[in-house]
């Protein structure tokens, strides 16, 4: 007679699916125990820049100061500076894919990059000049300083985007990166120059750029807000505040000594600019 094999126990089978299930409950609430990185834990490091197409990736990472370990998810908050001076600029995102939890410890960093255009679309050098930063982890409020290595950087204002925090370094980025990332700033942002000299050439002004707008049109807007807008020509729309002028919303900001900055929105179409005395 010919014994057949006994069949698995129900029983069996049953405990081994609560047993894995048991397992991946057990590793879900270990990830999230861990903690949330406090600024206070963390120091920021720059490490120089690469780019392609005119298209830089400067590369930083936030380093855990002590011995333990926490995690980080989600994007910088960035703030530009030239020394003292403070660029009135917002840094937007440059996304990658859905932002990833990295842990920090004495092993571990998590990586990040500022994208952001060296050249103009007319082949020109960027001039602004960007020595240190400021960085709010994310999901912290308490803003940590960098200065950039090996040396400042020269870009276009309008075209940096910071990157979310990531668990690999990527200062070699790949050309299909450097690609969408010059069609996406190219297709957002335009560079537009100088709209040179106003007020028998007392004002000068520079760093135009624009979203939505050809950037003829943005020079004249410009210098039509520059020359036009103020109490002394009948317009409210001072030079340090919020105001409607012409149907846009502007923002000027005069609490820099060595230039003012001037932003301006009416639905999607934005001008930025700078006025310089000379």
């Amino acid at each position: 007679m010919i014994k057949q094999s006994p069949t698995a126990s129900p029983r069996l089978g049953v405990g081994l699916v609560a047993l894995a299930l048991l397992s991946l409950g057990s590793t879900s609430a270990a990830q999230a125990s861990s903690p949330r990185c406090a600024a206070s834990e963390l120091r920021v490091v720059s490490s120089g820049s690469q780019g392609a197409a005119g298209t830089q990736f400067s590369a930083l990472r936030f380093e855990h100061r002590g011995p333990g370990h926490c995690t980080l998810s989600g994007y910088p908050g960035v703030t530009l500076l030239n020394g003292p001076d403070r660029f009135n600029t917002d840094v937007g995102r440059f996304s990658t894919g859905r932002p990833r939890t990295v842990r920090v410890d004495a092993r571990h960093r998590a990586y990040f990059d500022l994208v952001h255009r060296a050249m103009t679309s007319d082949g020109r050098t960027c001039r602004t000049r960007v020595t240190h930063l400021r960085i709010i982890p994310p999901n912290t409020r308490r803003a940590l300083s960098v200065r950039l290595r090996p040396k400042p950087l020269s870009l276009c204002l309008e075209s940096v985007r910071v990157q979310a925090v990531r668990s690999t370094s990527a200062l070699r980025p790949s050309r299909a990166a450097s690609s969408t990332a010059l069609r996406s700033h190219s297709a957002s942002v335009r560079d537009c120059g100088s709209g040179g000299s106003v007020y028998r050439g007392q004002v000068r002004i520079t760093n135009i750029t624009s979203r939505s707008v050809p950037c003829a049109t943005a020079r004249r807007f410009a210098r039509a807000f520059e020359t036009k807008s103020g109490s002394e020509t009948g317009y409210s729309c001072s030079e340090d505040a919020h105001c409607t002028w012409r149907g846009w919303t502007c923002r000027n900001d005069a609490r820099r000594r060595s230039a003012n900055d001037h932003r301006c929105v009416t639905g999607n179409r934005v001008v930025r600019w700078q006025a310089r005395s000379t």
